[in-house]
């Protein structure tokens, strides 16, 4: 795949369509502010369809994610081309001229598109020429960066990863929501990242349904309901930020940590406490249809340390103990030999790229095309 192909479908991936839910979420919020002008029934029935979008996204989070990225294609990309541009607009006069320009007395004046003279056709021509090439210096510092950062994360270099994740990730749908997320690399096949989820605020206080009559009923949301929706949206934005970190980074192993901020008991101030820690690995994750998959089923089903469930006593969440990282294996694991079959495709694909020069009696060396 091209450089132009691949820079294409990384920009694709920070502007892909929203989820269902968030568009919905956005057209309800457009009807809501019209609703004065609707009936007292069709205003019902507008605002339960929002209260249900609303806990839709919620639990819907880990659903989508974006498409395997390939590194190798950026890092051994060929550079954009520089494609000359002719001189459109002199051509152009040139032949309205040969057209209709030998007899004065029967020649016909150029069209309001076209420049009135050569000169002005030399001088559109001469925009157009430093336009693309300053199109194409962007390009070309566009094709070193992503080069060099996809070279460097084939070489398991910490920096790069973090830099990956700034630059390329998807995820502004978890901060729109209010959740931060520190990321920590410990190998080029391991990392760690801990999520500080939004309060509770987010999810609805109340439970809004329609009569029979057709207006709208609202009561207070039973407990168990109501933290079974955080539950889902916790467990959901940790799984949807392990899917994102397994899709762009070559990483086999994920250790993942939710907190939420709770009161403590004592001094009654805020704190971020651990409610959640799970160790997700690549291979079962791509196994899973996240369409049907329960945010929370799926999260008890790899190791993990607490479940993101209230205490049934006291209404508030159990603080848990982080789950520790598996134990590195030594130089001769399978991890190390994979390295190394890694690093030997790179340089295959490098070599690729070698061409020989026109041979003479002082060299016969092959040359790199840079």
């Amino acid at each position: 795949m091209g450089y132009l192909a691949e820079l294409k479908k990384i920009k694709a991936r920070q502007r892909r369509e929203e989820r269902a839910a968030l568009r919905e979420q956005r057209e309800f919020a457009r009807q809501v502010k019209e609703m004065q002008k609707l009936s007292e029934m069709e205003q019902a029935r507008l605002m339960v369809a929002a209260h249900l979008n609303q806990i839709d996204v919620l639990r819907s989070m880990h659903r989508e994610a974006s498409p395997s990225f390939d590194w190798a294609s950026c890092a051994f990309a060929l550079p954009p081309p520089l494609i000359p541009s002719p001189s459109k607009w002199r051509h152009l006069i040139e032949f309205h001229t040969t057209v209709h320009g030998f007899d004065n007395d029967q020649s016909v004046p150029p069209p309001s598109w076209l420049p009135g003279n050569s000169q002005e056709a030399d001088t559109l021509d001469a925009a157009h020429r430093a336009n693309a090439a300053a199109a194409h210096a962007l390009q070309m510092d566009e094709w070193q960066n992503l080069r060099s950062l996809g070279r460097r994360i084939l070489a398991g270099e910490p920096a790069s990863y973090t830099m990956a994740l700034a630059e390329y990730s998807n995820l502004s749908e978890l901060g729109a929501l209010g959740s931060e997320i520190h990321f920590t690399v410990h190998d080029p096949g391991v990392l760690e990242f801990t999520m500080s989820a939004s309060d509770r605020s987010c999810v609805p206080e109340e439970s809004l349904s329609l009569t029979a009559s057709g207006k709208l009923s609202a009561k207070p949301m039973p407990k168990k309901l109501y933290h079974e929706i955080y539950q889902d949206y916790v467990c959901g934005a940790v799984l949807r930020i392990a899917r994102e970190v397994f899709a762009l980074l070559p990483v086999h192993t994920i250790l993942a940590h939710a907190t939420v901020t709770l009161a403590d008991r004592i001094t009654g101030s805020q704190r971020q406490t651990l409610v959640l820690s799970a160790l997700f690995d690549s291979s079962r994750m791509n196994s899973i249809d996240f369409n049907r998959a329960d945010a929370s089923d799926t999260v008890e089903s790899f190791p993990h340390s607490g479940s993101v469930k209230a205490s049934r006593s006291t209404g508030e969440f159990i603080e848990v103990k982080p789950m520790a990282l598996p134990v590195t294996r030594g130089p001769d694991s399978f991890d190390s030999l994979m390295i190394q079959i890694a690093k030997a495709k790179a340089d295959i694909e490098a070599a690729r790229f070698l061409i020989p020069r026109t041979r003479s009696a002082n060299t016969a060396e092959p040359a790199l095309i840079q």
